[in-house]
């Protein structure tokens, strides 16, 4: 009893987050994406039964309804499939681990994994966390308009014991399952024109959480009954964060985490999932047979420009049924270029010799070509512009306190405040403009830019920590930064060769990298680069500042800053009013004694961020002003801010890691 209502009282937590008369700010992802935490919570629980949580689509019988819990679902035929094929992976990953190194769930082992358990207890669940509206897919199956996206993330809410009673732990954890609906079914009347003027016309600016509930899901809405409905279900993506490495085991990195790509193709007949292969994850065992086919002389030029504008579909006879990625370090990592060295610069060359590459936007050398067949794969998509191996996870609720005036987080020391990564909010203009073009029932330009720069290759409005490049490859040489800042290369790499992050001009504001270094293969593939910091950079001064490095010092428990990060050692005025691009933020790290709490089996990770934590000067982030790759927004000190935040690294907060959570209850 007491864990179903460990469970009830995290569904309680999050049906209750807003009054009735709470008004709603607009977002930039308006149109193109539900994301508000308000209204994604209302959308799925829905007192009336209708509203859009797993059950619905996973539980034909409707007993689960509104909500349901994983030891439900773990009983469910069409889960089963999930969970066993999930489980046969965590195995199987198990035999990739270095020799000497513990593999294991919780902090006392080497290689770190995610605890399967979780996917079958009763005080754990999948929480919708944002509606993806993708209509540019449409190029796929022009007759369904597109695809909607449905997010839910893995959370659990636990009661320890402790001297003074049980003691409640509540997170999220790195795993999500993105569940595809067609738009539209093909029978159904409605046009896609119809259907992008319902996205279009939608704005949530000023209504209620309930009013906007009903416009959406009302008749005339976005997701009205027969847009929504089960029969639209087309497939379901895992993304799971399998294993995590910390700092003091991966020290070049400053940790390592391994996230697993999985998708299920849905057997409406059997009413069933079916695992499958990926989108364009060409499997590397069949790369020469590949290549033969993409390359080949009566299909070169169609092939060739299809990969060039990103709407290339590789049969399915060359595809892998999974992908992992590895973070930090995004596409400087080999592992995360799944066909690297697997066709030579005169290959290339002589295929591209032999088309007319004139009217191409992307692919105009031997570099941009091996890039754009990463930048397609599961794998390189998932790790461009990052957060970990992220691009959508969902804004953390928050409730007002409307006596204090303050706001207060579902999670404390551990929430998120920005629901997706620089990619997401970097790829909305892409997206609105196909979304207008079908509205006005005009042909929508379904062409992409490469994953970093989705737009094009020019300098963009959000500029600090863009990619960019640095050199005179015709691929890339338009990636520039824009008036006060400057391209950065921070890791040397074979396979990202010129590739930077843009910075701030004098290199000297809170948030920018502290250190640049090389990154070397060091054996066979897979899990085989290393780090070498090449060179640190001076801080504005050492009285104020600190130099929070990517690599862990020898016998030290520091590290594990992606590119390092300039920070100040407080929030005092001294350094605040200096530095507009700065927040105050807890940060664990900046407090020795955090990670030997976390250690202890009497203390759960929000005792040791309450007792550990210190108040320090951060990057500030917003929907508008994106963190650096592998940095998450998170919720600063700041009591009267929403929707903007810190940067740190994703694992220094507990829902983006699999250990450090409790593994005996």
């Amino acid at each position: 009893m007491k864990k179903q209502t460990a469970f009830s009282a995290l569904l309680m937590t999050l049906m209750g987050l807003s009054s009735a008369n709470a008004r709603l700010n607009i977002r930039k992802e308006d149109g193109l994406a539900i994301t508000h935490p308000r209204i994604v919570t209302t959308i799925e629980q829905r007192a009336s039964g209708i509203g859009l949580g797993l059950a619905y689509y996973l539980d034909p019988t409707g007993r689960s309804k509104p909500k349901i819990t994983n030891l439900y679902l773990s009983q469910l035929p069409v889960f089963q499939v999930i969970s066993h094929t999930l489980k046969d992976e965590l195995d199987r990953f198990t035999q990739t681990s270095v020799k000497g190194n513990t593999v294991g769930v919780g902090l006392n082992y080497h290689n770190r994994l995610f605890d399967y358990q979780f996917l079958s207890d009763d005080r754990a669940g999948f929480f919708l966390t944002g509606i993806i509206n993708r209509m540019d897919q449409a190029y796929k199956d022009p007759e369904t308009c597109g695809e909607t996206r449905l997010i839910y993330r893995l959370a659990y809410r636990v009661e320890l014991p402790s001297d003074k009673g049980p003691k409640p732990v509540a997170s999220r954890l790195p795993m999500t399952i993105n569940l595809i609906l067609n738009t539209k079914n093909k029978d159904n009347p409605l046009t896609c024109a119809e259907i992008a003027q319902r996205w279009k016309k939608f704005n949530i600016e000023g209504m209620t959480v309930s009013n906007a509930v009903d416009k959406i899901m009302g008749a005339d809405g976005p997701l009205s009954p027969d847009l929504r409905d089960r029969s639209q279900i087309k497939r379901l993506e895992i993304n799971l964060q399998m294993s995590r490495k910390a700092a003091a085991v991966s020290p070049d990195f400053g940790g390592r985490a391994v996230y697993l790509l999985k998708v299920f193709d849905w057997d409406a007949k059997n009413q069933t999932f079916i695992p499958t292969v990926l989108d364009n994850q060409v499997d590397r065992a069949k790369s020469a047979a590949f290549f033969k086919w993409l390359l080949a002389p009566g299909q070169l030029q169609n092939n060739l420009s299809k990969l060039d504008n990103g709407t290339l579909q590789i049969p399915k006879e060359f595809l892998d049924t999974r992908a992992y990625s590895i973070a930090p370090g995004g596409m400087a990592r080999i592992e995360n270029h799944v066909l690297a060295r697997t066709i030579s610069d005169d290959e290339i060359k002589a295929a591209l010799d032999k088309v007319s590459t004139g009217s191409f936007k992307n692919i105009k050398s031997i570099e941009g070509f091996k890039r754009r067949i990463s930048d397609m794969s599961c794998t390189g998509c998932h790790q461009s512009r990052a957060i970990g191996g992220f691009h959508f996870m969902g804004q953390d609720p928050r409730t007002w306190d409307s006596v204090s005036e303050t706001f207060s987080a579902m999670y404390p020391g551990n929430a998120v405040v920005v629901p997706g990564s620089g990619h997401f909010f970097a790829d909305i203009e892409r997206r609105r403009k196909v979304v207008d073009a079908v509205a006005s029932n005009l042909t929508p330009d379904y062409s992409t830019g490469f994953s970093s720069r989705p737009n094009g290759t020019g300098p963009g409005t959000d500029n600090w920590g863009a990619h960019c490049y640095v050199g005179s490859d015709a691929s890339f040489k338009n990636w520039t930064c824009s008036e006060g800042t400057q391209c950065l290369e921070l890791h040397d790499s074979d396979v990202a060769r010129g590739m930077g992050v843009c910075i701030s001009k004098n290199h000297d504001q809170v948030g920018d990298p502290t250190e640049t270094g090389k990154i070397m293969i060091k054996g066979k593939y897979p899990f085989s680069d290393s780090y070498t910091r090449v060179k640190t950079f001076p801080l504005p001064d050492k009285t104020n500042y600190v130099n929070s490095p990517q690599s862990a010092q020898q016998g030290s428990k520091s590290g594990g800053f992606p590119g390092g990060s300039i920070r100040g050692n407080s929030c005092e005025p001294v350094i605040m009013s200096s530095h507009t691009e700065a927040t105050c933020g807890a940060l664990p790290a900046a407090k020795s004694g955090f990670n030997d709490c976390i250690f202890n089996p009497n203390l759960t990770f929000k005792d040791c961020i309450d007792e550990f934590s210190q108040g320090v000067a951060m990057r500030g982030c917003s929907r508008y002003k994106s963190c650096r790759d592998d940095y998450i927004c998170a919720e600063s000190l700041n009591p009267n801010e929403e929707d903007s935040g810190i940067c740190v690294p994703p694992y220094f907060i507990f829902q983006f890691r699999v250990d450090g959570h409790p593994i005996k209850f």
